[in-house]
C-alpha cells in the first residue's frame, strides 16, 4: 500500500461504493504529487486524512482507480481532522474499527456505522450468517428469524407455493439454516420465524400473505372485466373474418375458430392444450382476425422469458418481448413504467407460457392493461 492524502470525498452509489480525489504523497511512489480518482469500500474521509491505499486500475472515460484495500491508522493526523470536521470521533473509532475488520465480507461503512443490524439485508444469507455469529453470536436473534423466514419465503416461491402445511415450512427452515453459519434451531424457535410481517397461518397451514393478496388482486381484475366486458370486435366482424377462411379453405379446426369469438369482449381467454393441439395456430388467427380490422400495432406478444418471447417470434412472424420489457419493469426495483395511471396502449394482448408467469408478475401484467384490453393466455 502507498499513502495519499484526501483533497475531496464524493457522494457515495450502489456500483461505485465511496469515491474520493486523493494526491499521492508516497516519497517511494513514481507517482508522487499526482492527484487521483478512487472509488470501492472506503470508509467515510475528510480533507486532509492521510491513508493507504491498495490501488487498481479501473474502468471509465477519466483515470480512476479500484480501491482493492485500505489501512486509516489512529494517529495524531486522523484525530485532527475528525475535531476539524466536526465529526462524533468515538462513534467514527467504532465504526473504522468494525469496516477494517469486516469489510473483507463486503461490508460498506454504511453497514458498519448502524452496527452491523442490517447484514442481513446486505449480503447474501450465507455470509451475512458468518458474519452475525462472528459478531452477535445469537442464533435466535430476532434479525436472524426474521432473514430465515425470508430465505424460507424464498424457498416456497421458487417452487410455486402460495401456502404449505407447516411440515413443509419447517423442512424449508432446515434448508435455509444448512447455508447458515449456526447449528439448527429448536422446533419452537423455528416457529418463531412465522411472525415474520410475510407469513400467515391459519388451519395448519402457513400462507405467503405477500402472493396472496397479489392473487386475491388478480382474481378481482378478472372477476371486473367479467362483470364489465367491452367489446373489441363485433359479432358480425369475426363471422365475416370465418368465413372468409372457409371459403380460403382455411386448415383451422371448428374449434380453433370458434375461440376467434373471443375477440368480441374484453373478458380473459385462456387457451390450453399439450404439444401439437394447435395453439400456434390459433395465435396466428387471433392476430389475423384482429388486425383485419386494426392496427397491428394495437397487437401485443409477451412471454415471461427471453426464450419463450424469441421462439413466440419466430412462431407468429411478429415481435415479441418479455413481460419486463414491455412493461418497461426496472429489474432492480418496483419501477414499473407502464402502470394503472398509465397502462399499455393495445388492445390486444396474447400471454404465451403464461403458466411460468408469478403472482407478482401476474399483478403487475394486470395493473398496466387497459380495461378494454383483451388478453389472451396460452398455456
Amino acid at each position: 500500500m502507498l499513502s495519499y492524502m484526501v483533497l475531496k470525498e464524493q457522494k457515495s452509489s450502489k456500483s461505485n461504493g465511496r469515491t474520493a480525489v486523493v494526491v499521492d504523497i508516497d516519497d517511494t511512489s513514481p507517482m508522487k504529487g499526482k492527484k487521483l480518482h478512487v472509488f470501492g469500500n472506503l470508509p467515510s474521509l475528510y480533507y486532509g486524512t492521510e491513508i493507504k491505499l491498495a490501488l487498481a486500475t479501473g474502468n471509465g472515460k477519466k483515470a480512476s482507480y479500484i480501491v482493492k484495500d485500505y489501512e486509516l491508522r489512529k494517529n495524531d493526523n486522523l484525530m485532527k481532522v475528525l475535531e476539524k470536521s466536526g465529526t462524533d470521533i468515538d462513534k467514527y473509532l467504532r465504526t473504522l474499527e468494525a469496516h477494517m475488520k469486516y469489510k473483507g465480507s463486503g461490508i460498506t461503512w454504511e453497514d458498519a456505522e448502524s452496527g452491523l443490524t442490517e447484514i442481513y439485508d446486505t449480503l447474501p444469507f450465507p455470509e451475512a450468517d458468518k458474519l452475525h455469529k462472528q459478531t452477535v453470536n445469537n442464533a435466535a436473534d430476532p434479525k436472524r428469524l426474521k432473514a430465515l423466514g425470508r430465505e424460507a419465503l424464498e424457498i416456497g416461491r421458487k417452487r410455486r407455493q402460495m401456502d404449505y402445511c407447516i411440515e413443509e415450512f419447517l423442512s424449508y427452515i432446515n434448508e435455509a439454516e444448512r447455508e447458515g453459519a449456526y447449528d439448527f434451531l429448536l422446533t419452537g424457535v423455528k416457529m418463531l420465524c412465522l411472525k415474520a410481517q410475510e407469513f400467515g397461518l391459519n388451519g395448519g397451514r402457513v400462507w405467503d400473505n405477500e402472493l396472496a393478496g397479489k392473487a386475491q388482486f388478480v382474481r378481482d381484475n378478472i372477476q371486473e372485466r367479467l362483470d364489465n366486458e367491452y367489446g373489441i370486435l363485433e359479432e358480425r366482424e369475426i363471422v365475416y373474418y370465418i368465413k372468409m377462411l372457409e371459403r380460403d379453405d382455411s386448415m383451422l379446426s371448428e374449434e380453433q375458430r370458434n375461440v376467434l369469438h373471443c375477440l368480441k369482449g374484453s373478458n380473459p381467454c385462456v387457451i390450453t392444450g399439450g404439444a401439437g393441439v394447435g395453439k400456434t395456430t390459433v395465435i396466428k388467427a387471433l392476430i389475423s382476425c384482429y388486425s383485419y380490422y386494426y392496427p397491428m400495432s394495437d397487437v401485443l406478444l409477451i412471454a415471461p422469458t427471453g426464450k419463450a418471447s424469441r421462439r413466440l417470434a419466430s412462431k407468429t412472424g411478429m415481435p415479441a418481448s418479455t413481460i419486463h420489457k414491455a412493461l418497461r419493469k426496472t429489474p432492480d426495483d418496483d419501477f414499473v413504467f407502464y402502470r394503472r395511471s398509465n397502462p399499455l396502449p393495445q388492445k390486444l394482448i396474447i400471454v404465451d407460457e403464461s403458466s411460468m408467469t408469478c403472482f407478482r408478475l401476474s399483478m403487475t401484467e394486470a395493473k398496466s392493461c387497459l380495461s378494454e384490453t383483451a388478453i389472451s393466455f396460452i398455456l
